[in-house]
């Protein structure tokens, strides 16, 4: 247990403990009038009740495998598209899925998912499709809890080369009479 002094002349207690389910240290802490003996004692018996109820009411959710959110994204999200917008989703994942699946969510780092995408040899426009998908599922992941930040936000790919080629043909992409 540790103490502070405030401006306005109070005390500050602080207590950290580690979170085993998500892996973390987490800190609880109080605010008192004194530092004398019996305050320091009221003050460890409150940071004591704060982490039994911290622990005990389970307001950190358990960290669940990428593949397990998957699953249940997955049913969300199935019922937002056509079925064969499913499976070309489905069949992106197949990879990453190898690749993440077994670890916890919020282990997974932004820059292995880049060197991920950028090893499967893809075509550019297929890249930025993955990322897309990729960030969804990490973006409700986030919305539902189980992570605090998206990693998704830290993958950058390398910008579509446009050759000049492909700039004529898209503008000779008219209709005849």
């Amino acid at each position: 247990m540790f103490y502070k002094k405030l401006d306005n002349g109070k005390y500050r207690y602080f207590e950290k403990f580690f979170d085993q389910t998500q892996d973390k240290w987490r800190q609880v802490t109080v605010t008192l009038n004194s530092k004398s003996r019996v305050a320091q004692a009221e003050a460890k018996n409150r940071l004591a009740l704060k982490i039994e109820e911290k622990l005990r009411q389970g307001s950190f959710k358990e960290v669940p495998t990428v593949q397990t959110v998957f699953e249940e994204w997955r049913k969300i999200r199935d019922e937002e598209l056509k079925a064969s917008s499913v499976h070309t989703e489905t069949w992106a994942f197949r990879k990453f899925l190898d690749n993440f699946g077994g670890r916890k969510i919020s282990e997974v780092k932004g820059n292995e998912i880049q060197q991920f995408i950028l090893d499967l040899n893809l075509a550019p426009t297929t890249r930025v499709l993955r990322r897309t998908y990729y960030n969804l599922l990490f973006t409700y992941a986030q919305n539902v809890g189980y992570i605090e930040h998206n990693p998704m936000a830290q993958v950058v790919l390398p910008k579509v080369k446009r050759t000049l080629e492909d700039i004529k043909k898209k503008q000779n992409d008219f209709l005849d009479r």
